[in-house]
C-alpha cells in the first residue's frame, strides 16, 4: 500500500486543528463542511453533492468501477464548553461548542484518505461527510436525499469511531450488534402551584416524576438499561409546590423495539399514577434523539480486518458491543450489502469521549486514513 505524502499529512493535521478551534454543533456545521470541501477540491477530490437532505452533509466520489463502497465520517461538535488544556493551542474559540467526541478527526482522516487513495479500476469509493450525528438526525436527513439513498452501493458501508483507553491505532471489530439502540424520553407533568405546607398536595407534579424515576430505575437491567439524566421544576422555593416538573431519562438496549417497549411501560406507569393521584394533573411526553441499533455484517468485518492488516495496524475482535449509540447504523441498514462500523484506539491516556478536556490525537489521523485507503483494495 502506498505511503501517504508527509506534507499532505501535515496539511490534514493543520485542517483538523483549525476545525477544533472553530467547532459547530449539530445542524450548524456549514462552516466546517465548507472548509473540508475546499480542502478536498484543492486536492482534486470530486465533491458530487452538497447540502444532503437540506442539511450540511456532502458526498464525494473517487473512481468509477462496478464495485461500490461508501465510507462515512461525522462532522458535528458537542454543544458543551471545552476546558483549557495547556498542551493544546487550538482550544475552541466558539464558546459553548467543543469537538469533544473527535468528529473533527474523523472527518479529516477520511478527507486525507480520499485525497491519498488510488483505487482499482473496478472500484468506486463514495465518501459521506455527515452532519448532526450527536442528535441522531444526520443519517436520517441525508438518506432523504436521492443523491445518496439511490447510490447503488454493493460492496459495503463503513464507518469508524475513535476509542480512548485503547492502544493508538488498534482497529477494534465487533461482529453483529456493534452499538446500542437508545432514546431520550421526557415526561412533563403540569399540576397546580400551591403552598408547600398544604396537606392537599395531590395536585403537585413532584410525586409523579419522582416515583416514575424510581420505577424506571427499578426495571433497568442488562436487557434494557435506563439512566436518569435530569429532574426539573419550574421553580425552587421551599414554601411553594411547583406547577410543572419534568423527568428526563435515557434508555439503551440491543434494539429500538426493546427501547420503545421500556418507554411505553414507564409512560403508562406515570399516567396510571397521575390518574390515581389527581384529575388536575396533565401529562405530556416525547422522545429525544432516538438512535437505532448499529449492526455489522460478518463479511464486512472481514474486509476491515484485511484493511487493518494491509495498513500494518494491529487488530482485535471484541466480544461485546460499544455501550453508546451511533446513527451510522441507518446507513449500514439502508443497503442490502450491509457494512461494518469499527472502533480505532485513540491511545491509553486520552480523556474519555465528551469530557471537557478531550482532544483528538493528531497521531491517529494518518492511521485511520490508512484504513480508508486500504479498504478499496480488499473488497
Amino acid at each position: 500500500m502506498r505511503r501517504i505524502e508527509r506534507e499532505l499529512v501535515r496539511d490534514a493535521i493543520r485542517l483538523r486543528q483549525n476545525l477544533h478551534r472553530h467547532p459547530y454543533p449539530s445542524n450548524m456545521e456549514g462552516p466546517t463542511a465548507e472548509k473540508i470541501v475546499n480542502w478536498l477540491e484543492d486536492r482534486d477530490v470530486n465533491v458530487i453533492a452538497k447540502n444532503l437532505g437540506g442539511g450540511h452533509g456532502f458526498l464525494t466520489q473517487v473512481g468509477n468501477g462496478s464495485k461500490r463502497i461508501l465510507l462515512r465520517a461525522d462532522m458535528d461538535a458537542l454543544p458543551t464548553l471545552e476546558k483549557p488544556n495547556t498542551s493544546c493551542s487550538w482550544i475552541s474559540g466558539n464558546i459553548g461548542a467543543h469537538h469533544g467526541c473527535g468528529h473533527d478527526g474523523h472527518s479529516v482522516a477520511l478527507a486525507l484518505g480520499l485525497a491519498s487513495m488510488r483505487v482499482p479500476d473496478d472500484v468506486t469509493v463514495y465518501g459521506i461527510f455527515q452532519a448532526a450525528e450527536e442528535t441522531g438526525e444526520g443519517a436520517k436527513q441525508a438518506l432523504r436525499d436521492d443523491r445518496l439513498s439511490e447510490l447503488r452501493i454493493n460492496c459495503g458501508v463503513f464507518g469508524s469511531h475513535n476509542i480512548p483507553g485503547e492502544p493508538l491505532g488498534e482497529v477494534l471489530v465487533v461482529e453483529g450488534l456493534t452499538a446500542t439502540a437508545s432514546s431520550g424520553f421526557c415526561l412533563s407533568v403540569k399540576g397546580i402551584r400551591g403552598h408547600s405546607s398544604r396537606s392537599n398536595t395531590r395536585d403537585t407534579p413532584i410525586p409523579i416524576v419522582c416515583q416514575t424515576a424510581l420505577e424506571a430505575l427499578k426495571r433497568s437491567n442488562d436487557r434494557t438499561r435506563c439512566a436518569v439524566v435530569g429532574l426539573e421544576s419550574d421553580s425552587v422555593n421551599y414554601g411553594v409546590s411547583p406547577e410543572r416538573s419534568s423527568l428526563h431519562l435515557t434508555f439503551r438496549s440491543s434494539s429500538m423495539s426493546l427501547v420503545e417497549e421500556a418507554i411505553e411501560h414507564v409512560e403508562q406507569y406515570a399516567r396510571s399514577l397521575a390518574k390515581m393521584q389527581s384529575p388536575n394533573l396533565e401529562l405530556n411526553s416525547h422522545l429525544i434523539e432516538p438512535f437505532s441499533e448499529t449492526v455489522s455484517r460478518c463479511e464486512m468485518c472481514e474486509h476491515v480486518r484485511n484493511a487493518a492488516q494491509a495498513a500494518n495496524l494491529s487488530m482485535r475482535n471484541l466480544e461485546t458491543n460499544f455501550p453508546w449509540s451511533e446513527d451510522c447504523g441507518l446507513l449500514l441498514d439502508h443497503w442490502s450489502c450491509g457494512g461494518c462500523f469499527f472502533g480505532i484506539g485513540a491511545g491509553m491516556d486520552v480523556p474519555n469521549l465528551h469530557e471537557e478536556t478531550y482532544d483528538w490525537p493528531d497521531d491517529l489521523t494518518e492511521k485511520l486514513a490508512s484504513v480508508w485507503i486500504a479498504l478499496p483494495l480488499v473488497v
